[in-house]
């Protein structure tokens, strides 16, 4: 019997509504339906992926009949509609290395769901007009230095769902020129070196959540100057430092839930100038510095004042917040420099925060403002 092939079909949206829909087979992955975005200007496109000895023509009208779509092969696969774009799929294949047949046309590559343990260096030399670069769910556990030299045009990468349990530093990344965003989270990964991400200047968005990171020490976040996003949620941090972030002036969302964060330190966020969101919600707290937000701007130069989350809203958090120390934070409540939202849940049945009354101590207080 003839071996069967994979092929690629382009779909425009607008007729996807009386199109039969394609039995998805999770044992084999056979078909799946993917988005690549706009077509002839407003419409969107489906490539709807299809196993069959059927050849090309045949396989797009049976499954997709009077539609016009096109079909091509699987690993080569130019998009109909922009004949300068290609997008590469080769996922759960049980791959266990990077494939050597990659258009260097291509400007997205999916190889996630596959069996790939390691990214050797040079392995994507070709890929100089790369934007997107889907690594997600294989077993990575190693990558070499200069795996990445070639891919200066890369804006987003991503490596979640991998076996990576460090961060090297600068060689790692080295030719990242252009990247924004980096996946990175349910890892394995347990410490970030000094300068672990320093070639990285352009990037906005860092995904580090659901990892074994214990402590973001002085300079291993140290070049991002220009991050405005960091997830650090369902980690194993216990302390947050005050040079944990220095020089982050550009960071506009923290997110630390989920940790076992017990102290953080005076000054830990005195160089988060830009910053509009904070959860620290569901650790084990139970006091903040009255110092804590002391370098934020007043008044405030952005719209808006800081969204604090210090309590989970709906389900039991195991911070254990002592509020009658936490006068000044009422102070940053009455002069607008936080929003109350989902703040301190008092562990003390004898406080309710919306009733909290700090007295002379936190009119004193407030002349730290």
């Amino acid at each position: 019997m003839e071996k069967s092939q994979i092929y690629f079909c382009f779909i425009p949206e607008a007729t996807i509504a009386t199109t039969p829909s394609p039995t998805i087979d999770n044992a084999t992955n056979s078909t799946q339906t993917l988005p690549i975005g706009p077509a002839n200007g407003s419409e969107t496109t489906t490539i709807s992926t299809v196993e069959t000895t059927i050849p090309p023509v045949n396989a797009c009208v049976s499954i997709v009949e009077s539609t016009g779509a096109k079909c091509i092969r699987e690993g080569s696969c130019k998009n109909e509609y922009n004949s300068k774009t290609w997008h590469f799929f080769r996922t759960y294949w049980n791959l266990v290395q990077v494939p050597m047949d990659i258009p260097a046309e291509a400007v997205e590559v999916y190889l996630g769901g596959n069996a790939i343990t390691s990214l050797p260096a040079g392995v994507f030399s070709t890929l100089y007009q790369c934007n997107i670069l889907g690594l997600q769910n294989n077993q990575i556990c190693s990558i070499e230095e200069g795996a990445f030299d070639s891919l200066g045009s890369l804006k987003m990468l991503l490596l979640g769902g991998n076996n990576i349990d460090s961060i090297g530093g600068v060689n790692q990344w080295r030719g990242l020129l252009e990247l924004k965003q980096l996946y990175l989270d349910v890892n394995h990964i347990s410490h970030l070196e000094e300068g672990a991400f320093e070639p990285l200047h352009q990037l906005e968005t860092l995904y580090l959540f659901r990892n074994e990171i214990s402590r973001i020490q002085e300079g291993a976040l140290f070049g991002l100057d220009r991050l405005k996003q960091l997830f650090l949620s369902s980690n194993q941090i216990s302390v947050i430092e005050t040079k944990s972030f220095s020089g982050m002036f550009s960071l506009e969302m923290l997110f630390l839930e989920h940790n076992q964060i017990s102290y953080v330190e005076e000054g830990a966020f005195d160089s988060l100038y830009s910053l509009r969101f904070l959860t620290l919600v569901t650790n084990n707290l139970t006091t903040l510095s009255p110092d804590l937000f002391i370098n934020m701007p007043r008044p405030l130069e952005m719209p808006g004042p800081l969204v604090l989350l210090l309590s989970a809203v709906d389900t039991e958090d195991t911070n254990q917040w002592n509020c009658s120390s936490l006068c000044w934070l009422k102070h940053e409540e009455y002069f607008g420099t936080v929003t109350d939202f989902a703040l301190p849940r008092c562990y003390s049945t004898e406080f309710v925060w919306s009733a909290l009354e700090c007295g002379d101590n936190g009119k004193n207080l407030s002349q730290l403002f």
